[in-house]
């Protein structure tokens, strides 16, 4: 019986599907000016990176704003497990969906889908089942894939990805939950990773006022005040669901702290500030 190999849905849209063009783009996201430079985040070499907020725009757009996270968690050390929660963009599949054993397929490679959390997640989860459609076009996990298998070097982390369609407070409730039983069942091996944009087609300015209430909540580990303030304030971040989730797990996490590395937007490339998305990057560690 052939192995379940799930096919790259975003390569040569928004990352490169050649392997050299690929690694090429990835290395100059870290040493350019709006990335996080070639030097480590020094900050983060006594610090354990449990978890990371980043965007999953188009690598041109946002990946510099990634390579923040992505540097600080190279800093810290890396992991045997990855699992990333995303939004479902398009609305296929089930309302939150777990991929089934098998395998990603990047331009850089393979990567396997964890066999002991894909089993495991279910059992857990009110919520979460396993289905494949909601991730055959999701972009949000995807674009995740190539910079930490970069970082990586052999693809020797696990993944674990989750596409949430019904962003509700009681699903994130439910993942966040789930979340802290496998940090409790695996401490220390699992990096929690959301995928997430911020404010959608408006004005720089009022972008980034209204992303950095939600910022703000983020981080003071609020998912209450984080939720309260997406709908006050008509926060259109895509991933909202996904983020409650991590905080409701972090918040009974001891020790957790959160820091905003770097905030930027599409206009910073595009030229066009009246129309842009927001991204940030923002670390969660224990010291």
């Amino acid at each position: 019986m052939s192995q379940r190999v799930r096919e790259p849905s975003v390569a040569g849209y928004f990352y490169p599907s050649d392997k050299n063009e690929l690694v090429d783009l990835i290395e100059r996201l870290f040493r350019s000016s709006r990335g996080p430079g070639t030097h480590v985040l020094e900050d983060f070499a006594d610090k354990d990176v449990i978890a990371l907020l980043l965007p999953h725009a188009g690598y041109i757009y946002s990946g510099e704003i990634a390579a923040y996270g992505y540097a600080a968690y190279n800093s810290s050390g890396l992991k045997k497990r990855i699992l990333i929660l995303g939004p479902n963009h398009y609305g296929l599949g089930a309302l939150a969906s777990i991929y089934p054993e098998g395998m990603w397929r990047t331009p850089l490679g393979e990567v396997v889908i964890d066999p002991e959390l894909s089993r495991e997640i279910p059992s857990i989860s009110e919520y979460i089942v396993h289905d494949e459609m909601g991730h055959v076009r999701e972009h949000s996990i995807e674009v995740q894939l190539p910079i930490l298998q970069y970082i990586h070097g052999n693809n020797s982390f696990l993944l674990t990805p989750i596409s949430i369609m019904l962003q509700t407070e009681s699903v994130a409730r439910d993942i966040g939950y789930t979340l802290r039983k496998l940090n409790d069942m695996y401490g220390g091996e699992i990096l929690f990773i959301v995928s997430t944009d911020f404010t959608h087609y408006e004005s720089s300015s009022k972008a980034y006022e209204k992303d950095m209430m939600a910022i703000k909540k983020i981080l003071d580990i609020d998912p209450d005040g984080f939720l309260e303030a997406v709908y006050s304030s008509d926060i259109s971040m895509c991933g909202y669901g996904p983020t409650a989730a991590l905080l409701y797990f972090l918040e009974g996490v001891e020790g957790v702290e959160a820091t905003l590395l770097k905030y930027g937007h599409s206009g910073e490339v595009t030229g066009d500030v009246n129309n842009v998305v927001g991204y940030a990057s923002i670390a969660f560690y224990k010291v």
